[in-house]
């Protein structure tokens, strides 16, 4: 029933072989499989547990509306891989299990979360709860995680939990990577907004059931992709509401402040523990491939001072300071790394070539660039103030603040009361705005 092994990138790659029916090659040409290699060696894993015979409530759905209909036959069990920091041997384990101590202290402080094997080849990870990465990386920047949530995972009687939002890999057959952005978000909103949490099979379902017509490959199931009115559907159609901003990067005089919003609107739900969906255009070198869509979950802060402001980005927001978003793209990993870099790529825009500034990501070997297209945040129906609503006032507010400053004079001959020192007129015209949702109970 269950297994201990000495972690290396090479058993791992050994075991999603055996348990997902996936050849070797194949396993080593994927996104993912990259991904895992780099970041068990940055957390340290020492150690994997295999859990067999796991029954995942996720796959079971996907499985019943679609694999057991299939003519090939599959398994309706998954497999759960367990990693830890530490090095724990099998005889290490079995006395573990034989004290019978359900909160094992040393398994949970080295314990960095699971992987569910799914029995299907080539799209074969499942849920999976990672350890995110530390929140100080070094004195340049800081990360953070504000949409994570805590999952609790039963080893045999033993209790162990992880914070962080789970992940999934798309599968092509039940789902598109709209539906698997969707399903992260909903881990997190389910449990902040107390919403059910739905099997990728069924966002897909659910999604296309208003606008068929609108499918990318015309059909339910195989599906290739949701469009922007199916993923808003998908949204309402699990009580909450979607925000939907679309950026207008085609003019190159507004992408600064195109940017400077759109880390504003990111920082704003993010820090409220609200994900949100980014869709993206993915380019390699100067040829667009195609749209995807991924679920951001946290974003790194410079720890620089500001540059000399810009007609552009006027209002001094600590969302500008974002130097990396970190997100969960089905096709790369949980938490992958996308950076504002500055390196812009000429686009072909009707019938125009324009130079927009793009983020790098982990596709085509590190040499893909993506520029956003829209962000959705799903939202409780009680949130109605929408957040350009809150940065437009702010924007005016500080405006007439500056321009306080800039025409204050010194008008206390008569009144000593009125003065206002010089060194706090500076402080004003320079002050740092952020805005973020939160609760009252927070606030």
């Amino acid at each position: 029933m269950f297994d201990v092994r000495t972690y290396s990138i090479d058993e791992l790659k050994s075991l999603f072989s055996i348990f997902s029916s996936t050849s070797v090659n194949a396993i080593e040409d994927k996104n993912i499989y990259n991904y895992f290699k780099s970041y068990f060696n940055d957390v340290n894993a020492q150690t994997i547990i295999v859990e067999k015979n796991y029954i995942d409530k996720d796959y079971l759905e996907d499985y019943s509306g679609y694999y057991s209909k299939c003519f090939q036959v599959y398994n309706k069990k998954c497999s759960r891989l367990h990693f830890f920091s530490a090095s724990i041997s099998k005889e290490d384990f079995l006395t573990i299990l034989l004290e019978n101590n359900k909160q094992n202290q040393s398994l949970q402080e080295s314990y960095l979360g699971f992987i569910v094997v799914k029995p299907i080849p080539n799209s074969f990870t499942g849920k999976t709860c990672l350890k995110t990465y530390n929140k100080e990386t070094n004195q340049k920047h800081i990360r953070f995680f504000s949409s994570i949530r805590r999952y609790t995972a039963n080893l045999f009687g033993i209790n162990l939990s992880i914070n962080t939002l789970a992940f999934q890999e798309q599968d092509n057959s039940v789902s598109a990577c709209a539906s698997s952005a969707l399903w992260s978000l909903f881990q997190g909103t389910g449990m902040l907004f107390q919403h059910s949490i739905p099997a990728p099979l069924k966002i897909t379902e659910e999604a296309v059931k208003k606008f068929p017509s609108d499918s990318t490959s015309r059909l339910t199931l195989p599906n290739k992709g949701l469009t922007v009115s199916q993923i808003e559907y998908s949204i309402l159609n699990f009580g909450l509401k979607p925000l939907n901003y679309k950026l207008n990067l085609n003019n190159e005089l507004t992408q600064e402040k195109e940017y400077h919003f759109l880390k504003s609107m990111i920082y704003a739900y993010i820090k409220g523990h609200i994900p949100v969906l980014m869709g993206v255009q993915l380019y390699k070198d100067i040829d667009p491939k195609e749209y995807h869509a991924v679920a951001i979950t946290g974003y790194a802060l410079t720890q620089e001072k500001f540059n000399e402001e810009t007609p552009a980005t006027r209002l001094r927001m600590k969302s500008s300071k974002i130097i990396k978003l970190y997100v969960h793209d089905d096709q790369v990993g949980p938490f992958a790394r996308m950076s504002f870099d500055n390196i812009k790529i000429t686009v072909k825009k009707e019938n125009k070539n324009l130079s927009i500034e793009s983020l790098s990501t982990s596709w085509y070997n590190e040499k893909g660039r993506a520029i956003p297209v829209f962000i959705i945040v799903p939202l409780y129906y009680k949130i109605r103030i929408p957040f350009e609503k809150i940065y437009n006032k702010t924007y005016v507010f500080d405006l007439d603040l500056k321009a306080f400053c800039e025409n204050y004079t010194d008008y206390s001959e008569d009144d000593q009361s009125q003065v206002i020192d010089i060194p706090f007129l500076e402080k004003l015209k320079n002050v740092e705005w952020e805005i973020y949702l939160t609760t009252v109970n927070n606030l």
